[in-house]
């Protein structure tokens, strides 16, 4: 294995697709014998026709550098030999061996007869937790020195290192783990699956024991449980309120921050004081507000014996607070205390599944790919948490098949019970100091924190409590899934159509009748006509002349008249009483099928109608509480799928209200609460936030804390003045050309990583378009939320830029976080206020009478706010921010939007030439 040699090859190409116009335009091929790189060879390569402008920008190849390099038939019977009795590897062998072989035949060579090597299939599997796989990603990961992507010596280099990883850990693997990867091996792409083939044969030689810390349950080889021990609760020190106490305590290991510090003792003391039950602090980027809070709450979850509860937005949140605990807190903390992440039971790993679906022999190729992943990461997890995975597969259901469906394993003499992972993350809960979960979680299962063993009531911190409100307002939403109604209607149809059949073919004679399965066919034929009819209504009536203004491929929601819906209730009362038809039809046909007998293949079928028939009554309910609810307060959309077609159409129901929640559960589960966040407040305006709570004030403390930033020198705000104007706009088409023309200006020449604001996907595209017509493509990398990927490869793709541009809209204004300095400009081209349409205008019409006032204003404060956030995140940030829209200046609400800047940033009004030269001078003093 380590003993043979392998020739890892990269290319730089004209282009990537495989169409024969394409040439190669640099070779890179390092050697390895016995795991150490023994020879290198590179060269330029003349590809006798132009390189385009994109590929010489990401490689930095020039068509000058080529036109004086050698031309591949120059060099291909010396790269053909070199590659003689080698194993050929490629990160990405399926597109640099046939597209070598390609240029072989066409010098007069044949094909490459050699095994080809695949690593970023084999990093897939072997690396289950690395963050991504391209060759950059796992460089990093594996602290591999690559210093010039996109150069084929280099990246041939850095992909031997990595195939260096590769073979040590693969060889390293159990013999019982190996084993199931070669049952599953031929996934792989070519002659990738030698690899493993080589690594079994190698340690059925060896015969190594397995290591102390690994076990072997039913044939899978898991990592032994570490043992958990609670903090002794007696052992932990005073809390240090003075600098000096906090030094002592922090040691060399942190820096003492003045703003962090002055956290950390106001959440102690008001924590502590009895008449305070509520305390919300707004919280400035780049104090250190995670751990400004986690200090505190250690030291009282042991002076006051009670759980610790943190609520963030996300789960990936989740584990960076847990981080923080572990790796910082615990680090400084005289006695370590136990943090515990509290998620659904569904982010873990069922064993039995999972040992079932190993059985299962009609798994496609890309669940073979993820099977070998969960194998090679069951030697690593101590958690069993399926986010610690890269799922990098995205046509496999595999991963849903092995979560958690059900509660925890509870029998004993189950082989895998006292390795179940939910199981024993519910143990580790009942002692943890400090519990964190996420909002959605908390509001859907907040039973699930009652104050446990002798422990007191428990106190709350909702970190990011900005998210918390809208998740509220969530939780009272009820979703009619009227697409994946009809998609199970239609599959239970179509089985009972397969049973009727077999039963008249077959002359089966059972208590079962011919007239029952023709009985209930009918119910749902009924049942699906009667769907199909209510989207059409739907589609008809709202959805229809939105079409044309939404994003081709991305889903949209429409609030609707509810008056429309009431008046169509009888459409809706048919659905509603098909679905109990439905439910009795086939409850009919499970309970007689009972008592006869049938064949394998006949409870196979039935057993999928019962299954499917699941969701008939939790549509049933849904739209019961519909029907027979007043819809005060309330207000109703459309979600539209992707293909914004009628089938995709659900219906939602929202309450307007979300303060009843958190007066009902909230306050009566948890002692004390916490609300903090960096963006709660519109300026002076407390109001907005406050309302959703309806705090008692002689019991709530208010307190918003300073930034240490110095943003005078540090952030540009400037306003573009220019004679165009969103309110006598003559058409979207000027204003999208406007916008194209401004960006342009002020981004050409001007090569900061940039981030551009828009309101509406629809206009971002357009105006994407514009852009993509000039020479700014050519001279740095583009991006458009919508159209060139997730937002998760986006950013990814943003974060490998020096110079790159994204346009984005929705969660790039707040719920994005650029690491380091990877934002430096941001140009925001209209005020966020939402269109009246939206859903959340909707709800707030229903509790207010002047909407703009109450809702639409403050909420487009704070999202401006939070989208000059993205800029300045720590204290050796520096960036600048441009506004195109007019009205910032103009109207008489402009001003509060200036007030939301941070102290000592002036407002500028310049024309695009003065922002261009103010700009330059601005990050040339840097």
């Amino acid at each position: 294995m380590l003993n043979k040699r392998y020739a890892v090859v990269d290319l730089e190409t004209t282009g990537n697709d495989m169409n024969g116009e394409n040439r190669i335009i640099q070779i890179g091929c390092t050697f390895i014998e016995n795991g150490r790189i023994v020879d290198e060879y590179s060269s330029d390569v003349n590809p006798e026709r132009s390189v385009p402008a994109m590929i010489t920008r990401l490689t930095g190849i020039t068509q000058e550098r080529v036109d004086t390099a050698p031309k591949f038939s120059d060099i291909a019977g010396k790269v053909f030999a070199m590659l003689q009795g080698t194993n050929f590897v490629a990160h990405n062998v399926n597109f640099d061996f046939p597209f070598l072989n390609d240029e072989f035949m066409r010098s007069g060579y044949p094909s490459l007869d050699t095994p080809a090597i695949d690593t970023v299939t084999l990093s897939q599997v072997i690396f289950a937790k690395a963050p991504g796989y391209r060759l950059r990603d796992l460089t990093h990961y594996l602290g591999i020195e690559h210093l010039n992507p996109h150069s084929a010596n280099s990246d041939s280099r850095a992909t031997a290192y990595v195939l260096i990883h590769l073979l040590k850990k693969i060889q390293g693997l159990p013999l019982v783990t190996l084993k199931e990867l070669a049952k599953l091996g031929e996934a792989l792409p070519r002659d990738t699956f030698e690899v493993v083939k080589d690594a079994l044969n190698i340690n059925k030689e060896r015969k190594k024991d397995l290591p102390s810390n690994l076990v072997v349950v039913n044939g899978i080889a898991l990592r032994r449980p570490d043992g958990y021990q609670t903090a002794p609760l007696d052992k932990i020190a005073e809390f240090p309120m003075t600098k000096k106490e906090k030094q002592h305590l922090f040691g060399d290991y942190l820096a003492i921050r003045k703003t962090q510090s002055s956290l950390m003792n106001y959440v102690f003391r008001n924590l502590r004081k009895e008449n305070i039950k509520n305390l919300v602090i707004e919280a400035p980027t780049g104090m250190g507000k995670t751990l400004g809070y986690l200090l505190p709450l250690a030291y009282l979850s042991v002076i006051e014996n009670r759980q610790m509860v943190v609520s963030v937005p996300t789960t990936i949140l989740q584990e960076q607070v847990l981080q923080e605990g572990n790796r910082v807190l615990n680090r400084i903390l005289p006695t370590p205390i136990n943090l515990e992440i509290v998620k659904s039971n569904h982010n873990y790993l069922d064993l039995n599944l999972l040992e079932k679906q190993l059985k299962n022999g009609q798994l496609s190729k890309e669940s073979k790919l993820l099977a070998m992943k969960v194998m090679v990461w069951l030697l690593e997890t101590n958690t069993g948490d399926l986010d610690e995975i890269n799922q990098h597969v995205g046509f496999s259901n595999f991963i849903e098949e092995v979560r958690y469906r059900g509660g925890a394993i509870q029998g004993e003499t189950n082989p895998f019970f006292e390795f179940d992972f939910y199981r024993r993350n519910l143990a580790r809960r009942q002692t943890a100091n400090v519990l964190i979960t996420n909002h959605n979680f908390l509001i859907k299962n907040i039973d699930e924190f009652v104050k446990k063993n002798n422990y007191n009531s428990p106190f709350l911190v909702v970190d990011e409590a900005q998210h918390f409100v809208s998740d509220l307002k969530q939780f009272n939403e009820i979703i009619i899934d009227l697409t994946t109604l009809l998609n199970k209607v239609t599959k239970i149809n179509e089985n009972i159509k397969d049973w009727l059949f077999k039963t008249q073919r077959n002359g089966q004679a059972t208590r079962l009748s011919q007239n029952d399965l023709q009985s209930t066919q009918n119910v749902l034929l009924r049942l699906t006509n009667d769907i199909e009819d209510f989207q059409a209504i739907l589609f008809a009536k709202f959805v229809k002349k939105f079409t044309h203004t939404q994003l081709t491929g991305q889903p949209f929601e429409l609030a609707i008249d509810t008056s429309f819906l009431l008046r169509k209730n009888a459409e809706w009362k048919r659905i509603y009483d098909d679905l109990a038809n439905g439910m009795v039809a086939i409850q009919k046909l499970i309970q007689q099928s009972n008592e006869d007998y049938l064949l394998s293949e006949d409870r196979d079928l039935l057993l999928n109608i019962q299954t499917d028939a699941e969701i008939f009554e939790i549509a049933y309910e849904m739209m019961k509480k519909i029907i027979q609810k007043k819809p005060k307060g309330e207000v109703f959309s459309v979600l539209v799928g992707a293909n914004h077609d009628q089938r995709s159409i659900r219906v939602a129901r929202e309450i307007a209200e979300a303060t009843a929640f958190y007066n009902s559960k909230v306050e009566k589960t948890f002692a004390k609460t916490l609300l903090i966040g960096g963006t709660l407040f519109a300026g002076h305006n407390r109001k907005y936030f406050l309302q959703n709570f309806d705090f008692n004030s002689d019991s709530t403390k208010i307190r918003t804390f300073n930034s240490e930033i110095d943003y005078k020198n540090r952030l540009k705000f400037e306003v573009l003045d220019s004679d165009f104007s969103i309110s006598q706009e003559k058409s979207y088409q000027n204003y999208e050309q406007f916008l194209a023309e401004s960006i342009y200006k002020l981004t050409k020449g001007i090569d900061k990583q940039t981030l551009v604001l828009f309101n509406s996907l629809e206009t971002l595209a357009h105006v994407y378009g514009l852009l993509r017509m000039t020479d700014l493509n050519e001279d740095r990398k583009v991006l458009a939320q919508g159209i060139n990927g997730s937002r998760a490869k986006i950013i990814r793709e943003f974060n490998d830029e020096e110079n790159a541009i994204v346009l984005g809209a929705a969660s790039f204004w707040e719920g994005v976080d650029f690491p380091g300095d990877q934002l430096e400009y941001l140009i925001i081209t209209r005020l966020p206020f939402r269109s009246p349409e939206d859903k959340l205008s909707q709800l707030a019409k229903v509790t207010s009478k002047n909407v703009f006032q109450s809702f639409l204003l403050p909420d487009a404060l704070l999202t401006f706010k939070q989208g000059i956030g993205r800029v300045i995140r720590k204290s050796d940030d520096r960036g600048a921010v441009v506004v195109l829209d007019r009205r910032i200046i103009d109207r008489k609400y402009g001003k509060q939007f200036i007030s939301q800047l941070p102290n000592g940033v002036e407002n500028k009004i310049n024309d695009v030439e003065k922002i261009r030269n103010d700009l330059k001078n601005f990050y040339r003093s840097k």
